[in-house]
């Protein structure tokens, strides 16, 4: 299940990072 949590804010390599691994925005 892909869970997105405003990832965009922090950057777009950890936003395209989160998204390949279905992972929420825990880490900066």
């Amino acid at each position: 299940m892909f869970l997105f949590i405003d990832c965009i804010d922090i950057n777009i390599v950890w936003f395209l990072h989160a998204y390949f691994f279905h992972f929420t925005c825990f880490l900066p």
